[in-house]
């Protein structure tokens, strides 16, 4: 009795090691996309010095958005060797170069200074972050949830969720500070680099964890069996298709809502609605601490309930809350702007943790890795990270603030249409069973609706 309550104990706390590593990876990895989202007008000062400071804005996140293209990449490259050499490893070369791409962003010269180089170097850092992310997040994902107890397989996918989030209330309590001690013109010329700077220490800290903790129970299982993938990228693509295109289009939902509200919002609240810097970034930590708790309770009901019947009501709620949200934003003072932006967070928190957990239970263990980086990172790239960019865009060419909630209603409202009818319940699915795929040969045929 007590060799087996021994082995409970060291199960657990394996279980919450890997939790552990899985948040802080993912915590740091996303500390810069959080970072350069709210100092975005400043950078656009400093990298774009245009005399327009609606194009300077633009480029800025035309530079955010270009960079989404080294994500596929990224998920390609690292779910390859995710699936062939085990997830723990490729994560830790992930940290190692989102680390360091952001402590570089912290140290490059202005425009003012190296000239067109400034943007060009900037592009080139972001590029190699997003290929990073590409693929930190995927396997991040399947590293927790594979760790994860089955009936917890949400709460612990949503950890992640979270830990990509929360790193934006991070954000704030790092940039608001700064903001309000530093005069604008000491903040435009040194301030905002200091936040980049801090990501060195957190990125050695997650290195550490991350190399202290055991390869998942999935990934140990079938390269014992000897089920590994020669080119799992190749398998992913010919046998698993159809499940990645649906993962795409509940990802391009996710993305699109999600970098709305963590990498859009400060600047629609400042640039468009004229709040100070001060309260809307107040405004949005609190929408971001909301999305966390939701989170939270979508998962939890998730693992009750099943993922389908979650995902669906949450994207019927941003259809349903996109546009009340945002004119509740437009009425112009801090409390409205905060109810509306809270709203808009606790809608889209569902399908955002349900895409993250249905990323890794749709897919068989020996090309989890990769088939999740395909969907999720696809559509990350074509969806995501646009979102900031076609947001000011359409706010510009229609001159409506609620353009942007239209955009994300209509697109959450096609993606319901699609999980609808083809999303298959994967809330039981045996995350280390090799089905067809033992004998080399990955199941085909398209998921069935539950």
């Amino acid at each position: 009795m007590s060799t087996k309550t021994s082995r409970a104990r060291e199960a657990n706390r394996s279980r919450v090691r890997a939790l552990l590593t899985g948040v802080s990876g993912t915590f740091v990895e996303y500390y810069d996309f959080a970072v350069y989202g709210l100092v975005a007008p400043v950078i656009a000062t400093q990298f774009f010095p245009t005399g327009d400071s609606l194009s300077a804005l633009l480029a800025t996140f035309g530079i955010f958005a270009i960079g989404f293209v080294g994500r596929p990449l990224g998920g390609i490259v690292f779910g390859h060797f995710g699936d062939k050499v085990g997830r723990r490893n490729v994560l830790s070369v992930a940290i190692i170069m989102m680390t360091a791409c952001t402590v570089l962003v912290g140290l490059l010269p202005a425009y003012s200074t190296i000239g067109i180089a400034a943007p060009l170097l900037l592009l080139a850092l972001r590029l190699i972050q997003n290929f990073s992310v590409g693929g930190e997040f995927s396997g991040a994902s399947a590293f927790v949830v594979e760790h994860a107890p089955p009936e917890r397989r949400g709460v612990h996918g949503a950890s992640i969720n979270i830990s990509s989030v929360f790193p934006f209330v991070a954000a704030i309590a790092l940039v608001l500070p700064f903001s309000a001690i530093l005069s604008d013109t000491q903040f435009a010329a040194w301030g905002w680099r200091i936040p980049f700077l801090l990501a060195g220490p957190l990125g050695i800290i997650g290195l550490y964890l991350r190399l202290k903790v055991e390869e998942t129970p999935a990934y140990q299982q079938a390269k014992q069996q000897g089920n590994l993938e020669r080119l799992p990228v190749v398998t992913a693509l010919r046998t698993q298709y159809r499940r990645i295109l649906l993962l795409f289009v509940s990802a391009a939902v996710s993305g699109i809502s999600f970098y709305m509200l963590s990498s859009y919002m400060v600047t629609h609240l400042t640039k468009e609605l004229g709040f100070g810097r001060t309260p809307a970034l107040l405004i949005n930590a609190a929408a971001v601490l909301a999305f966390c708790v939701a989170g939270l309770v979508y998962a939890r009901i998730s693992d009750k309930i099943g993922r389908k019947p979650v995902t669906l009501v949450s994207h019927a709620a941003v259809v349903i809350l996109a546009v009340p949200s945002f004119v509740l934003m437009a009425v112009g003072n801090v409390f409205t702007a905060t109810i509306g932006q809270c709203l808009f967070a606790i809608s889209l928190a569902g399908l955002s943790v349900m895409t993250t957990v249905i990323s890794v239970e749709l897919f068989p263990p020996q090309v989890r890795y990769s088939s999740n980086a395909l969907g999720y990172q696809g559509a990350y790239m074509i969806f995501a990270g646009t979102a900031p960019f076609l947001s000011t865009w359409l706010v510009g060419i229609t001159g409506s603030s609620l353009a942007p909630a239209v955009y994300v209603s209509t697109a959450a409202l096609i993606s319901f249409c699609v999980l609808a009818a083809l999303l298959p319940e994967t809330r039981s699915a045996p995350l280390s069973e090799m089905t067809p795929a033992a004998k080399g040969v990955l199941d085909p045929t398209p998921p069935t609706a539950a």
